[in-house]
């Protein structure tokens, strides 16, 4: 994986700076900014994408602000969040893949992908995951990794299970308003193919 690599991109008359933190051989991660709405509002304001992540299906604009702020804070404080990725060939924003804080006297976080759907099934959420993972063992050092998944979201299911998490339990969410299937990811068990 390669850091910090700097691209320029215009995009609906505003100049983006890609200073990518983190690379795959497809794709960059970076921080949000203040004037990623654009981006953020491509992904929550996708039904497809939201239906199973909100219990009320796609957010509000207002909604969509309160969030990217809160990824913003989330890094400022914890050094995490739900960083944006982009396509390294073209700097198409494809969705984000991040922590947040679970249990934090644990050392635990919270690992979450969510990707447009014109980028389903093409290899980018196990490749996304995968840095991801990385990164937070070797980089953050993070040695424990939860996840959670939608009973609707069988495709996450299987991802979770590639990448070397164990199922736990069930555990309301209150995004969703639902138990979802819980997994657990330790630093010492993961396997070595990802």
């Amino acid at each position: 994986m390669r850091q910090k690599e700097t691209t320029f991109v215009a995009l609906h008359n505003y100049t983006y700076i890609m200073t990518y933190f983190l690379e795959t051989s497809e794709l960059g991660f970076r921080n949000w900014s203040d004037s990623d709405f654009q981006f953020a509002h491509q992904l929550w304001s996708n039904p497809d994408v939201t239906q199973t992540l909100f219990a009320d299906g796609p957010l509000t604009d207002s909604e969509i602000r309160e969030l990217l702020k809160s990824e913003i804070a989330n890094v400022n404080k914890f050094g995490v969040q739900y960083w944006p990725f982009f396509s390294l060939k073209n700097n198409e924003f494809i969705g984000v893949c991040g922590l947040r804080p679970y249990k934090l006297f644990e050392g635990i976080f919270q690992l979450s992908i969510q990707i447009l759907p014109q980028y389903w099934h093409k290899g980018y959420g196990f490749q996304a995951t995968s840095a991801m993972i990385e990164y937070t063992i070797n980089t953050l050092n993070i040695k424990s990794i939860f996840a959670g998944h939608h009973p609707q979201n069988t495709n996450s299911a299987t991802l979770l299970k590639k990448l070397g998490f164990k199922y736990t339990h069930l555990e309301f969410f209150s995004e969703t308003g639902v138990n979802q299937a819980s997994y657990i990811l330790n630093a010492e068990e993961r396997p070595d193919s990802i």
